[in-house]
């Protein structure tokens, strides 16, 4: 359905049918996965992952740059485990308010969700987000308010655990932080400021961050450079190289029930 959508805002937009697509998916993805995710009535010309995607927009970008690594940090992980927390604060600040449990009612949490969703990208820019939310449960209205230092107290075991995937990823490249030229942020969650605290304090701020790509659109930009490529397109980035990821390890499994990884 997503898709299908997505498709019917393309074709209104360039004001002509759209038959052939790129689409690009989270690295860890599995076949299943990707395979649901092209039943869109489109002619996939290909199926990259995001991580290569945000490569080609950088690429692009930085035009003197010969090769691009890049490497899946996996910050989607904070926007889908920082939300239940806060979801989980407000709730039991409603609980303790009107003395109800309104941790069933599906219809009530949804827009508690809502609310702490839009709360999340405030805090982005705002030192304070406000919650309000009219006839919330059985009649009770539920305002309140949390400031960017709670949210991210709230969140602190959450961000710093974030950060083990960026020291995995420079030790299992084989190269050391000071080698890294620059940090590009891809995906919504990078707009944290705590993730880019952290990230600067890492790499103890030798290294600027990259804002020159909007991280909401990275991964889309990249899949479009792609599409014009393999359509054919008038453009001068042919001498890209995709080397897809790969998310999960390999192993082999004998006869005699023995794993050789």
């Amino acid at each position: 359905m997503i898709l299908l959508r997505m498709k019917e805002n393309v074709e209104s937009y360039l004001g002509h049918k759209a038959s052939d697509a790129v689409i690009s998916v989270s690295a860890t993805f599995n076949r299943t996965q990707i395979q649901a995710s092209i039943i869109a009535g489109l002619n996939v010309l290909a199926v990259i992952k995001e991580p290569c995607a945000a490569g080609i927009t950088y690429g692009r970008r930085k035009r003197h740059s010969q090769c691009v690594h890049s490497r899946y940090w996996g910050y989607n992980g904070v926007a889908s485990w920082s939300r239940p927390l806060l979801v989980n604060h407000f709730l039991g600040e409603f609980n303790r308010k009107y003395k109800k449990d309104m941790s069933t009612n599906l219809r009530a949490l949804s827009r508690l969700r809502t609310a702490c969703e839009r709360a999340k990208c405030e805090l982005t820019v705002a030192t304070r987000a406000a919650i309000e939310i009219d006839s919330l449960f059985e009649g009770h209205d539920f305002y309140s308010s949390i400031t960017r230092a709670w949210f991210e107290e709230l969140n602190n075991d959450l961000f710093r655990n974030a950060m083990d995937p960026v020291k995995k990823c420079i030790h299992d490249a084989g190269i050391d932080k000071a080698s890294v030229d620059e940090v590009v942020l891809a995906g919504g969650s990078t707009r944290i400021k705590k993730i880019r605290e952290l990230l600067c304090e890492y790499f103890k701020k030798k290294k600027e961050l990259n804002n020159t790509i909007n991280p909401n659109e990275a991964m889309a930009y990249g899949a479009a450079i792609w599409a014009t490529i393999l359509s054919g397109g008038i453009t001068k980035d042919h001498n890209i190289a995709l080397v897809d990821v790969l998310p999960n390890s390999l192993g082999v499994k004998t006869a005699l029930s023995y794993d050789l990884n």
